[in-house]
């Protein structure tokens, strides 16, 4: 699975739980939530929908990584690996 891959998938997964997500103007390196307005339940829904369509289920521990867009590119490709 290739990091492009990923991050189409991560953008994808962001604009169904914040229908408002515009991919341009999102920072890749700044937090998800405090550029979406995130709460911890879409957070979640985030990460839950994300790591099913990758497969991978993801520990509440390693919820930190996927804050950014990149930290989530790295994360999911080093995990798939």
């Amino acid at each position: 699975m290739t990091e492009d891959y990923i991050r189409q998938t991560i953008l994808l997964r962001l604009g169904t739980i914040a229908f408002e997500t515009a991919e341009a103007a999102l920072d890749p390196s700044v937090d998800l939530c405090a550029q979406l307005a995130l709460d911890d339940d879409d957070f979640w829904a985030y990460v839950q929908a994300l790591g099913d369509e990758l497969g991978v289920d993801v520990p509440e521990r390693d919820y930190p990584e996927l804050r950014t867009v990149e930290g989530g590119v790295r994360y999911f490709a080093r995990t798939l690996a």
